[in-house]
Order: C-alpha cells, then structure tokens, then sequence
C-alpha cells in the first residue's frame, strides 16, 4: 500500500547536497516527491511509495551524504498528492526568478571572474603545471583563508577537432591549425554557495553575441541531452590567429555531476543569438571529460570543508 510521508532533516544539512543526494536515493528507491532546503537550516522532503520502500528511504535520511551530520529527523504521514517524480524544488521564499538571478551574481563573483584569467594562464603552461592532488588532472585547488573562497580546476583538456585558424597563407602553405575548443571542470565556492561548473574555451570565425542564459547543451551517448546555465565572458579577438575567442563558465548542478560523472558526453551545443556551435567529442576527449569530473570529486573529498 502507497502511503505519504513527510521527513524534516535537522543537523548540518544545507551546502553539502544533501537535496540532490536524497532525489537520488528516492528515485532509485522508485519513491515520488521532492526535497528542499528550509530557512531554519533543514532539509524537508515529502515522499510516496510503499511503506517498506518509504521506511528505506527515512533510514537513508537519517545517515544522509558523506558530507552531511544528521541530528534529528521527524517523519509524519500525510494525504497522498500523486506526485509523478521526485524533485528538487526552490526554497518557497525564494522566487525561481530570485534564485536564477542570486545564482548568476554568484557565479559572476566567484569562478567566472577567475577561470576568465586563470585560463589564459593554463592554456599557456599546461605542459608543465604539476598536480597537487592524488588526482594528477587537478591543476588548482586555493582556499582564501579571509573570505573562505575556495576554488578546484583541472588542467585543460581539448574538446572538438583541429580546425584551420583564419591566418592562412594565400597558397595554404604551413597553415596553422588551432583546438576548435578546450575545457576545464571546477569546484568553486563563495558566500556558502557551491557548485561545480565546466568552462569551455571556443574559437570562432565571426563576432557573435550571447546572453546569459540556458544555452549550452550536453549530448550524452545514451541519448539523453541536458541544458547548463552558461554565463559567458565576452568574445576577444585574438590577432595571432584571427579568430574570436569566447569562454563558457556552466553551472553543473549536483544531478548533472552525478550524469557526468557516470556517463560520457558526445556532443556539446552552444547557442549564440543566431547561430550553433557543436563541438563533436571523440572517445578520448569524452572519457577525458568523465576523468576531470571524477577528479574534481577525488580532491573536494579527500579535504576537509570549507568553514560556512
């Protein structure tokens, strides 16, 4: 028999994903409903389900994810809602328009701004970078001992195919070919918001604009397709090889981490006003991709938290 609970989480709950990782455990559990951060401090969840699979579920909730220290959790049962999912859901005093914007100002502050003159910077000593971690794909890890900014990056690694840069000569003799793109998976983390991002390098023939939005989309080889929230820096021309540069900062929420993670990427479209870019991923760069996203992980847990 299907029956409703609802399951407050008391403890240190909040900024350790705790939401995402309870969304995994109810679905794979087959349990509908959602999870959500609550002003206090907890996480509340509501779920439907068998009884015997509902009672695995709080059991998961009171240990909750590796990062998390569960204090207290109260289960109430309630009418039934006919959820079809489980999902994550916006804190209820803030607007989904409040919660983009609150999303994009920090990510503008935090790895937008850095990774915008830290990958100029890799790009050009990625030979020789040494690896710090346990991971030898981790280029940086800083944590800011005054504000408790922190910040994980890989190294570079290329995306897409060699393409002919526009300095050519009028016979195409020793014309120069250029990566068509480059990436860098990151862990960063300011004013006790945290997220990973993935931010693309691209070279491009022409000018074109793009806003801050929705429109970098991720292919995977199982078919499934993903949008990430892209705030871009503005495209530079670089006169060495005649083309525009761009550079993509995305917002990976913890679900996509866990897709990425998991799954490999074979295909990545960008949407300019006016015109896609897609960067088709061959088998290597694909698991390359999947190796960063792992080694990201690696490092964020085998170091203690930033202080909240």
């Amino acid at each position: 028999m299907n029956k409703h609970f609802k399951i407050n989480i008391q403890g240190k709950v909040q900024g350790v994903w705790y939401r995402a990782a309870a969304q995994q455990q109810a679905r794979l559990l087959g349990l509908t409903g959602f999870s959500q951060n609550l002003p206090d401090g907890s996480v509340y969840c509501e779920a439907e389900g068998p009884e015997h699979l509902l009672l695995d579920f709080v059991k998961w909730c009171r240990r909750g994810p590796e990062l998390a220290r569960v204090d207290e959790v109260q289960v109430t049962e309630g009418p039934m809602q006919g959820f079809t999912e489980f999902r994550i859901r916006v804190p209820p005093a803030v607007s989904a328009d409040e919660h983009f914007y609150r999303l994009l100002t920090s990510v503008k502050k935090t790895t937008i701004e850095k990774m915008k003159y830290l990958l100029p910077f890799f790009l050009l000593l990625a030979c020789s970078l040494s690896a710090t971690a346990q991971c030898k794909l981790i280029a940086l890890d800083t944590i800011d001992e005054f504000d408790t900014t922190r910040l994980i990056a890989t190294k570079p690694f290329n995306l897409g195919v060699l393409t002919p840069s526009g300095n050519l000569a009028e016979n195409l003799d020793g014309q120069q070919l250029v990566e068509e793109a480059k990436a860098i998976f990151s862990f960063g983390n300011e004013n006790n918001i945290r997220s990973f991002f993935l931010t693309l390098a691209v070279v491009e023939r022409k000018f074109y604009l793009i806003d801050a939005d929705y429109n970098v989309y991720l292919k995977f080889v199982d078919g499934q397709i993903i949008k990430l929230l892209n705030v871009p820096a503005d495209g530079e021309f670089d006169r060495k090889i005649l083309m525009w540069k761009y550079v993509h900062t995305c917002v990976v929420p913890l679900e996509y981490f866990h897709m990425l993670r998991n799954g490999l990427v074979e295909k990545i479209r960008i949407e300019y006003n006016g015109f896609k870019e897609t960067l088709v991923l061959d088998d290597k760069q694909a698991k390359a991709l999947q190796d960063a996203v792992k080694c990201v992980e690696e490092r964020l847990n085998s170091t203690p938290s930033v202080k909240p």
